[in-house]
């Protein structure tokens, strides 16, 4: 085990506590310390992780932390009121090859939902799931949506089910764009299969029936773009994401000529690496078909608090997203901004990036001010299991009874204590 990474976790009624525990493991041989089991929920008002490339190290941060009260490889967390977490899901633009691709061997949830999915991406794509995650993606299959948009919608269930393995459970959803698919299957809204299915009818649409054209970010409210617009016919507003940032969707040209009159005035803009002119005419062709699709799918009222960004609220109790709202989800512009500030309303402290890099948390943070916690599943140039315990040490950190043992665990690291102190 010598090359294993290592971490301890306490918690505890105080700190003194923590640090009269810390001093006592310190003293132990920490080498040799079987991994604790996975203990009943705990809310210690502190708690601490200290993490080490080896036991002795643990031992000596942990000895530090215990004279001090601190330590550079040491994290303390006091946790105030009982936190509420939030999965915000994100769109289409994220997705890339190798996503996702370091928790296959991780987590048996997570491979669990991947390979649910092979029947139906074998028998409409001719491809397994995993392939769609590897990290060599040499037919740039990613690129298509016929690929992209089931490659998302699976990766994200995945995700879920990973995170409710390890005991987190959302409070609440929300999706930007294709991210609201999975939204609605975590909130119980369709089953992973359903949604599947529809997901990938939705790519192949996308892919054989949008016509060409592009997306862009403009640093500005939504009244200053909307006004615009006014001259360029087929260019809308196709999301407003945050107070001063939204994105423009339509052909090329006139998209280009849109950033032009903008860049002039001083506003800044920059192009989007999306495969087709979302929520604009240009998804025209794709409605019809798409709610046809919806409409022979299974669904049902959402058993989650739902921020839908169709609508840029919660939806009411007893409202199930139908086929006519995926319809107008495809073309009507994402309202991520009052989904997310619909979310905080509620309570909502902790939010959680279901998705394959850091997007939704960095345009949160600019809707929400305050004492709101932003925190990614995955990034794009970090190892995914290093970025999900990070995560998750984060939210355990915080007072959410993440099963940090199981989590470390999986992600490849030797948890050489989980306890209380006493």
């Amino acid at each position: 085990m010598s090359g294993q990474r290592c971490l301890v976790c306490l918690s505890g009624p105080d700190l003194a506590t923590l640090r009269r525990r810390a001093s006592q493991l310190a003293s132990e041989r920490l080498d040799i310390r079987p991994r604790a089991p996975a203990r009943p929920a705990r809310r210690g008002p502190a708690r601490l992780v200290v993490r080490g490339e080896t036991p002795a190290a643990v031992a000596s941060q942990l000895a530090t932390f215990a004279s001090a009260g601190a330590a550079q490889d040491a994290t303390l967390g006091l946790p105030g009121p009982p936190p509420r977490v939030a999965f915000l899901f994100s769109g289409q633009g994220d997705v890339h090859a190798g996503m996702g691709a370091g928790l296959v061997t991780r987590s048996p949830a997570f491979r669990s939902v991947l390979d649910a999915g092979d029947p139906i991406l074998s028998r409409e794509l001719a491809v397994q799931t995993r392939e769609l995650l590897a990290r060599d993606d040499e037919r740039g299959r990613l690129g298509d949506a016929r690929f992209a948009q089931p490659a998302l919608y699976a990766l994200q269930c995945a995700l879920v089910a990973l995170w409710r393995e390890l005991g987190v459970e959302p409070a609440a959803v929300t999706g930007h764009s294709l991210g609201e698919y999975a939204a609605a299957q975590a909130a119980g809204s369709m089953n992973f299969e359903d949604g599947l299915a529809l997901v990938v009818e939705r790519g192949r649409l996308t892919s054989e029936r949008a016509q060409p054209g592009c997306m862009a970010a403009v640093f500005a409210d939504a009244k200053t773009v909307d006004s615009t617009l006014r001259d360029e016919q087929n260019v809308v507003l196709a999301a407003v994401n945050a107070p001063e940032l939204v994105a423009i969707s339509g052909p090329e040209a006139g998209v280009g000529r849109v950033r032009g009159v903008l860049e002039a005035r001083g506003i800044a803009t920059a192009a989007l690496g999306t495969t087709h002119p979302f929520h604009s005419p240009g998804v025209d062709p794709i409605l019809a078909p798409l709610e046809r699709a919806a409409a022979a799918t299974r669904l049902g009222i959402p058993g989650l608090p739902f921020a839908s960004t169709l609508e840029g609220r919660l939806l009411a109790w007893d409202e199930a997203p139908g086929a006519t709202y995926w319809r107008r989800h495809a073309r009507e512009p994402v309202r991520f901004l009052t989904a997310v500030r619909a979310l905080d309303r509620i309570g909502c402290t902790h939010f959680v990036e279901i998705g394959p890099h850091v997007t939704l948390t960095r345009l949160g943070a600019q809707c929400v001010r305050g004492s709101a916690r932003w925190l990614p599943s995955l990034t794009r140039r970090r190892p995914d299991e290093e970025v999900l315990l990070a995560c998750a040490t984060a939210l355990w950190l915080d007072g959410v009874d993440v099963d940090i043992s199981r989590a470390a665990g999986a992600m490849g690291w030797r948890c050489l204590a989980d306890e209380d102190a006493d």
